[in-house]
């Protein structure tokens, strides 16, 4: 399985499996109730008396230019038949509409019937649902409480039929022998339906079918929906969701002239590259509610894999470097939408926790991360540079906007709690922990026994207490998590200082200025002249080790400026990442870090290639004017995107297809952020 376009409107979002199946439905909210959740939508054709699945089809997808319509081609050579589908969600309606163009290439009269099959599990669980012929709508309908999902046509129907998947000798709604379906008007429990249009198509032309799927919260809400799609005409509607998106990243090129970029020496590269670049930008919108949720992936692989979960939810970092990516692209909307969601999330005492759902009030999404350690200790199962991003955030807006009285309406609730906890949330022991945290940071500190920083105790560094790195695996105190603190904090001083609040500007200031001063101290390598990636708890021995393995996130601990040193240690370090983590196979690509064992294909490899990583390097060098090293791994990452333009998670070592979810909206934001840094730099001059 695997997903070859992704429709979306900030409420609803539909996912298009490399089969032109429906694989996932969200509704109302992007990545929160997946009404197909384990299924997937079928569609049959009945061509000369015989029934084919639609995947018997070879088939090529694209989408339009610059736009979030898809158009595919499927060709049959046995049949004669082709179908070409053009689709959308629309812009302004949450519908998913689909043409079908249906092309007879033989000489003879065909008689064809298009089934689409619908398996929607309602509210994402099989239990309770009802399918059900619905006549003042002419509409299949499936519903569960205020859920209500409806598949219907702008043409004349042939047939209908709802069951359970056990109906019918187990066939379900499928189509017996004979291409006709059996005449079932309702079914409860687990349940599926089908529709069937018939046409006849003369030799050599074609015919146009539409399919239309509404969501609604009751039979009136679906019905008036389909009566103005109807109305209006569905080629008429997707014209208009083209134009839409077209109009949208118009504005972008006006703002950033980015068709001006020039990076390679072959023009088709460039042009490639800035195609890339206006997917991704088109893709994160498919991906962000429209209540300031920008969700990780909303690929249910895992789940149509047999697994428990998927990544379908907000992570508080994925969403701000998402963010920043729009904020720098001229799009400040979106970034105010997430400072409202987080605002919404945030603990009283000033912390944001591993992932959300997209709906605020729905809470905590499921977590990995435990409330307490192995050695018993309460622990608080944060990843600190999720809050601390979000402060980064607030004050890329101010700089952009300039809106004083926008972010006043924030600073009590969220800006200064959360800058508050970062100043709290330290290793110190000469400043006594505020009572509000005595319950919580008993039992954080470790011994420092058998880790000898060489000048100082991690007790008393000042720097930010243990959290989860990056990767949200380990505990410690980490190099990039630091300089997430950091750059909270100076973030968090310029907002104060917009709007006002002198003392709380100093403060933070202060405190940031310590922490990159200790930061410089510990984290440098004298003996190899590098960078540490940080400190982590050996779990087995319960004491904190230094890490001295390559991981790729000391890039981002660079690009946040956190490190005040010699030029030679800086390019060391990137050359040790680059040595220990680029993989030595026909693929290549930058792995995470070494012994990455998430999803490891090789044992004998430091891990899998990952797009993020690839990135970063891309864009380190493109701020050292290595033009050479830019063109390199920005060629990689377009190499191995899928033709529609998609960007998964991470590719395969030794094939380059993408593993894990795709798209990851993370691997769209770092094409962007890619990009917008060879603009500002003018690369294309060096």
């Amino acid at each position: 399985m695997s997903t070859t376009l992704v429709l979306g409107n900030s409420s609803m979002l539909v996912n298009i499996n490399h089969e032109m199946k429906m694989s996932d439905l969200y509704w109302p909210n992007v990545g929160q109730e997946n009404h197909l959740n384990k299924t997937v939508n079928d569609l049959y054709l009945w061509v000369d008396g015989s029934l084919h699945n639609i995947n018997e089809w070879d088939c090529h997808s694209i989408y339009e230019k610059n736009s979030l319509v898809g158009i595919s081609k499927l060709t049959n050579k046995q049949l004669n038949v082709d179908i070409e589908v053009q689709e959308a969600v629309l812009h302004n309606q949450d519908a998913h509409i689909r043409i079908f163009k249906l092309v007879n290439n033989s000489n003879l009269e065909r008689r064809i019937r298009l089934f689409a099959l619908q398996r929607f599990h309602v509210k994402e669980t099989d239990i309770g649902d009802t399918c059900l012929w619905y006549p003042p709508a002419n509409a299949m309908v499936h519903y569960k409480k205020d859920r209500y999902i409806a598949t219907a046509t702008s043409v004349k129907l042939y047939q209908f039929t709802c069951a359970a998947p056990d109906d019918n000798e187990g066939k379900g709604a499928m189509p017996d022998s004979n291409g006709e379906l059996k005449f079932n008007q309702i079914a409860t429990g687990e349940v599926e339906s089908s529709i069937s249009i018939e046409r006849i198509i003369q030799a050599d032309t074609s015919v146009y079918i539409d399919l239309i799927t509404v969501c609604g919260h009751c039979f009136d809400d679906v019905q008036r929906d389909l009566e103005s799609i109807r109305d209006k005409g569905s080629l008429e509607l997707i014209k208009e969701t083209n134009e839409y998106w077209k109009s949208f990243i118009k504005n972008i090129e006006d703002n950033l002239s980015i068709s001006n970029l020039q990076i390679f020496p072959d023009e088709n590269d460039n042009k490639k590259l800035i195609d890339m670049f206006y997917r991704s930008q088109l893709i994160i919108r498919t991906q962000t509610d429209k209540n300031g949720a920008i969700i990780a992936a909303n690929d249910s692989t895992y789940l149509k894999e047999g697994g428990k979960d998927s990544y379908a939810y907000f992570w508080p970092r994925d969403a701000a470097f998402a963010a920043k990516a729009l904020i720098d692209s001229g799009d400040i909307k979106i970034a105010k939408n997430y400072i409202e969601y987080c605002a919404n999330l945030i603990d009283p005492r000033g912390f944001l926790l591993h992932r959300y759902y997209s709906q605020s009030q729905s809470g905590l999404a499921s977590s990995w991360h435990p409330w307490i350690g192995n050695d018993g200790s309460y622990q608080l199962p944060i990843q600190i540079d999720e809050t601390a991003l979000m402060l980064t955030i607030a004050e890329s807006i101010i700089k952009s906007e300039s809106n004083r009285d926008w972010i006043k309406q924030y600073w009590t609730k969220l800006i200064k709690p959360a800058a508050d906890f970062l100043v709290d949330y330290r290793f110190n022991s000469t400043q006594e922990i505020p009572q509000k945290f005595n319950d919580h940071i008993e039992g954080f500190i470790f011994s420092d026994k058998g880790f000898d920083t060489g000048a100082f105790s991690i007790e008393v560094s000042g720097l930010p207490r243990l959290s989860y790195d990056i990767w949200e695996v380990r505990q410690g105190v980490f190099c990039y998590s630091t300089a997430a603190v950091y750059a909270g904090l100076l973030a968090a001083s310029a907002v104060a200082m917009e709007i006002g609040e002198l003392d709380h500007s100093v403060r933070f200031r202060q405190v940031a200025r310590k922490i990159r001063a200790k930061a410089n101290e510990l984290f440098i390598d004298k003996e190899r002249k590098l960078i540490s990636a940080g400190i982590f708890i050996n779990h087995q021995t319960g004491k904190l080790e230094s890490e001295k393995g390559a991981d790729a996130s000391v890039l981002l601990a660079l690009k946040l400026n956190l490190f005040e040193v010699d030029e030679e240690i800086i390019l060391n370090t990137v050359r040790f990442i680059e040595e220990k983590l680029w993989l030595q196979t026909d693929i290549g690509g930058l792995a995470r870090k070494e012994s990455d064992w998430y999803l490891r294909v090789d044992n004998e490899l430091p891990g899998n290639p990952w797009f993020i990583t690839t990135a970063w390097l891309a864009e380190f060098w493109a701020s050292r004017g290595n033009i050479a090293k830019v063109q390199r791994y920005t060629k990689w990452i377009m190499d191995h995107a899928d033709i529609t333009g998609l960007i998964a998670e991470q590719a395969h070592p030794y094939n380059g297809y993408g593993i894990s979810v795709k798209p990851l909206t993370w691997s769209h934001t770092e094409v962007i952020n890619l990009v917008n840094t060879i603009m500002k730099l003018d690369v294309k001059h060096l």
